[in-house]
């Protein structure tokens, strides 16, 4: 076998063997997926469904008098790779039961997901997380957010990682756009962490507007390269760099 393809094929096993092992290296444990909307208090309504399955494609809808919250979750992972891919969209309506406009106070509308892993290596959480959101009015919300969290029983404890992302339309609107999140840090072995996201909208329920968004969160848990390993897939990229006439057969 040529040189050239002996370096591809080497490559290309290399691959193979990381993404088969990597599927022991951790656990998806339990979650609750759902949405939530909450007036003053004690006005509050959720639904939620604790069902861990793959892929996972639900739609949940909250009341809170004559408003609502509604919010739909497409979500899907691949254990050999450790890709973990959610769609999702929420909709927010506030309005005030009659007769209008009623007392003063806005709705907050969240779509959010717990998820709980459990790691047996240290591995690298890579996250690219958007929302696409739409204010069409005055005194509107959106925000979206992404945290890390090792899990303990008796004190709470700072995340691993967190983000977040808002825009308001308090002194602008309309406003549209897309929030974005993107990040990596590293996961130790293990523990039992929670992995926290959600996508929240507040409408003022005065004026009965109507907030929406759509996105996703992608995020990755990969096995952190050896410096062999490393020195291994630079060196392979220098040669297929260089032997671009080549092909892998």
């Amino acid at each position: 076998m040529p040189k050239r393809r002996t370096a591809c094929l080497a490559v290309v096993l290399l691959f193979a063997s990381k993404n088969t092992a990597l599927a022991s290296l951790f656990t998806v444990d339990q979650w609750s997926v759902g949405v939530g909307t909450r007036g003053e208090f004690p006005y509050f309504d959720g639904d939620s469904s604790n069902i861990v399955s793959n892929p996972f494609v639900e739609s949940f809808q909250a009341m809170d008098r004559a408003s609502s919250a509604t919010a739909s979750f497409d979500f899907s992972w691949n254990d050999s790779s450790g890709d973990f891919l959610i769609d999702g969209s929420l909709r927010c309506v506030a309005q005030n039961l009659p007769p209008y406009p009623g007392a003063i106070g806005s709705e907050l509308c969240a779509a959010s997901a717990g998820i709980y892993f459990t790691t047996t290596a240290d591995l690298l959480m890579s996250v690219d997380a958007a929302f696409d959101y739409n204010l069409a009015g005055p005194n509107l919300f959106a925000f979206i957010d992404f945290n890390v969290y090792p899990v303990t029983t008796n004190k709470p404890v700072d995340p691993i990682f967190a983000s977040s992302m808002h825009d308001d339309t308090y002194t602008h609107y309309p406003a549209a756009g897309t929030l974005r999140i993107t990040g990596q840090a590293i996961v130790p072995a293990g523990q039992t962490y929670l992995f926290s996201l959600s996508q929240i909208l507040i409408a003022d329920r005065n004026t009965g507007a109507i907030a929406m968004g759509d996105g996703y969160y992608h995020f990755t848990l990969q096995t952190i390269p050896e410096p062999a390993t490393s020195a291994l897939l630079i060196l392979a990229t220098l040669l297929f760099s260089r032997s671009q006439r080549y092909r892998c057969r």
